[in-house]
């Protein structure tokens, strides 16, 4: 007779879907909910990272350095918690947060100057 065969880990994958421009070789941070000891992977180039994990209950969070915070880089979710039970998880996705500004300016004395100008800033600064 065969033993049986126990699965000791499992796939934990995903991808970050950043803007031209920014960096693709980003840091994933995993860790064990309730813990503070931390694993870290790299993406690929095309923004694709895997973790082998043992059953149980997981954060997954991407690094952002201090330099693309204060350019205002914001990644969607901050972080995940993710179950892994008795199969791979390999759909955990990680996007740049994008908004579309609009809208009309109306000068208090008509009409507007040629140095009028709007400038935007993340929320808190």
């Amino acid at each position: 007779s065969i033993e049986d065969i126990v699965a000791t880990g499992y796939h934990l994958c995903g991808h970050v879907m950043l803007d031209a421009g920014l960096r693709t070789n980003r840091e994933i941070s995993l860790r064990a909910q309730g813990s503070m000891k931390e694993e870290r992977t790299t993406t690929d180039s095309s923004g694709k990272f895997c973790f082998e994990a043992a059953a149980g209950s997981y954060v997954l969070a991407p690094v952002v350095s201090e330099e693309e915070l204060a350019a205002g880089v914001f990644l969607t979710p901050q972080s995940r918690n993710v179950d892994v039970v008795n199969k791979p998880v390999l759909d955990i996705a990680f996007t740049q947060a994008s908004v579309t500004v609009s809208g009309t300016i109306t000068c208090i004395e008509a009409p507007c100057g040629d140095d009028t100008s709007v400038s935007l800033a993340p929320a808190g600064r």
